[in-house]
């Protein structure tokens, strides 16, 4: 009689939840695959482990016991997101176990160090603006070589938190107290601010190798004195011009980062005819614009790091991987709030009801009190938009401005709106 062998189910842990966790559940179910969460908040409380098969009230931090817990149920792969301290865990969760974990030593140091990633990109000739080795107290030498306006950030915090941009030497001693508020390695980067525009690459590694996936433009609005995205349109023209001028020294520097796999973002400025790197990402981003580019193209960028993770077969993504002319077009635009007391919240209903936008952040409610952050936690919505060409887009951009409004208690309206309606007749944004 010819015996029977049972495959083992393959069961992803998730450690801690984020805006990834609905897709990576979605997805776990389509391909067999058992679900669970584990953070130290009980599942009654946490709707992302009530959509998990399993859930575990360990603490993401407990490390050994999550080690253990894994081993003696089968977990087959670790999982995480968007949360940077999480994906801290998860990666030494999984050297532990001996499962995959997409992001090598070198590159997840360089996502969470912008010092440290620059020195790669000046090792391979890529342009950074230029540093200012400034620390406390300040030495009257390099003041007097600065030259205003700069930017003054940590070295490793994200969504702007901390950064402030100085126009003059009054301003340079409370920025970078501020700015060493939010760090938690007391190294601060103070560098020349450059103007021009920014531009966001995301790369997938195929067979080891970034293949360049999105390539976006990120128009901002101005607040706070400084820029800050607010819309992102896809650029074919940037796309091609990148790829030909750097493309050689961006897999010179993945390589010297020892990236092999998952999904890396690039931040940079197009300045006086230079591209001038300004940080790395090598997580999932945090808008969810995997959801839009899978129904553009196919392809999901969250769904393709679970099969990462578990050390599934990744060939029937590679062809959908860097398609440049999908027949749609695909937008996020991120709408922030004034400092206040929501008093109403007009159009969210009408703005939720349309078939071509998800909105995968809602912050704010009515009663909410937002304070002056001055960072991207001040980002009252995040929406994915999809339509059939840029002047649709633009007419649908104009609609929610036109019908989305958080108001005071006086009646004036938070939200800050991007109506540079100009910039869909760019050929740019092409």
């Amino acid at each position: 009689m010819r015996e029977c062998v049972m495959q083992k189910q393959e069961k992803l842990l998730l450690v801690g939840g984020d805006i990834a966790t609905p897709d990576v559940i979605k997805y776990c179910r389509e391909i067999g695959v058992y679900t669970i969460m584990t953070n130290d908040i009980p599942r009654e409380n946490n709707p992302y482990k009530q959509m998990a098969d399993e859930a575990w009230e360990i603490p993401v931090e407990e490390l050994d016991i999550l080690e253990a817990k894994c081993r003696e149920v089968g977990v087959t792969g670790v999982f995480s997101g968007v949360n940077e301290h999480n994906i801290d865990m998860t990666q030494e969760l999984a050297k532990r176990l001996g499962l995959p974990f997409y992001a090598s030593d070198e590159g997840w140091a360089c996502a969470r160090d912008k010092g440290r990633f620059k020195a790669h990109c000046v090792a391979v000739g890529l342009d950074v603006a230029k540093r200012y080795d400034l620390m406390l107290p300040f030495s009257s030498d390099v003041l007097a070589q600065i030259h205003y306006p700069i930017v003054v950030k940590p070295a490793d915090a994200c969504a702007q938190r901390g950064l402030s941009v100085c126009h003059c030497e009054e301003e340079l001693l409370p920025a970078y107290e501020k700015a060493l508020s939010f760090s938690s390695s007391g190294e601060i980067i103070v560098e020349d601010f450059l103007e021009g525009i920014e531009l966001d690459l995301t790369y997938v590694f195929v067979n080891e190798k970034p293949i360049l996936n999105k390539c976006y433009l990120t128009n901002p609005i101005y607040y706070g004195g400084r820029p800050i995205f607010s819309l992102c349109l896809p650029s074919i023209s940037f796309w091609n011009q990148f790829e030909e001028k750097h493309g050689a020294q961006i897999e010179a520097l993945t390589k010297r980062m020892d990236c092999k796999y998952g999904t890396m973002v690039l931040q940079l400025i197009y300045s006086n005819e230079k591209y001038y790197l300004l940080e790395m990402g090598y997580r999932l981003d945090g808008t969810a614009s995997w959801r839009n580019n899978k129904r553009q193209t196919g392809f999901s960028a969250c769904e393709y790091l679970v099969d990462v993770q578990l050390g599934r077969d990744l060939n029937h993504w590679h062809p959908l991987i860097g398609i440049k002319n999908p027949s749609t077009y695909n937008t996020s635009y991120l709408l922030y709030a004034k400092p206040g007391k929501v008093n109403k919240i007009v159009g969210l209903d009408a703005i939720s009801k349309l078939e071509n936008i998800d909105i995968t952040l809602s912050r704010f409610s009515e009663g909410s009190v937002i304070e002056a952050a001055g960072n991207m936690y001040q980002v009252a919505y995040f929406l994915l938009l999809l339509d059939k060409d840029k002047e649709s887009m633009a007419s649908q951009i104009k609609y929610i401005n036109e019908t989305l409004h958080f108001y005071d208690e006086n009646g004036n309206d938070l939200l800050i709106y991007f109506d540079d309606y100009s910039v869909f007749e760019s050929d740019a944004n092409s």
